[in-house]
């Protein structure tokens, strides 16, 4: 059964990828959601997904 999801559903974070930012958020919308903040680092599962690039596979 598909269930329909609101906006307030969904985190969406922007970091910046350089080395001087360390990959921090740089703005971040409902992050009520996992509780992130802004200049908070890459999560061990965002790191491991870059690493073994899983997201050239799958969603």
């Amino acid at each position: 059964m598909a269930t329909e999801s609101s906006p307030f559903d969904t985190e969406v974070s922007t970091r910046k990828t350089s080395v001087s930012q360390r990959k921090q958020i740089i703005a971040i919308a409902n992050s009520h959601i996992s509780g992130r903040k802004l200049g908070a680092p890459l999560t061990n599962m965002s790191l491991s997904i870059l690493r073994d690039k899983s997201y050239e596979c799958m969603d």
